[in-house]
């Protein structure tokens, strides 16, 4: 089987998480490539994990140390990949914070989804 399902019969299974490659077939990096990271950074608003999921009265006092940590990475080399959520794409701090170093080059942006939060909200909230 592969991720999307079995294999024709007679072929290789090829990219299946279920059948890693031999240990022979492993990537190998010439020396000189060094050594890779890759920082994400769960950039959602704040909530009570132990209370009912709400979509409204969260929090965003912690996009105040977004500029600091960015300065920090960089200061560090780092390039973060800030994974933002709906409520962060409207705190205006965290837009010029993070569209600031998306522009330069300094991080990249993803999204995560908290159904609870992000519209559409066709779903039950959960």
């Amino acid at each position: 089987m592969t991720a999307h399902g079995p294999s024709p019969k007679g072929t290789a299974t090829q990219g299946s998480i279920l059948n890693p490659p031999p240990s022979a077939q492993s990537a190998r990096f010439p020396p000189d490539f060094g050594q890779r990271v890759l920082l994400t950074v769960d950039t959602e608003e704040e909530f009570d994990w132990n209370a009912p999921f709400q979509r409204a009265g969260y929090g965003l006092e912690h996009t105040r140390e977004l500029a600091r940590f960015q300065e920090f990475c960089e200061e560090i080399g780092a390039k973060p990949v800030y994974l933002v959520d709906w409520p962060i794409t409207e705190a205006s701090g965290a837009i010029e914070v993070i569209g600031e170093a998306v522009s330069r080059g300094a991080a990249e942006l993803g999204m995560q989804l908290h159904s609870w939060v992000n519209p559409p909200f066709d779903e039950d909230l959960n």
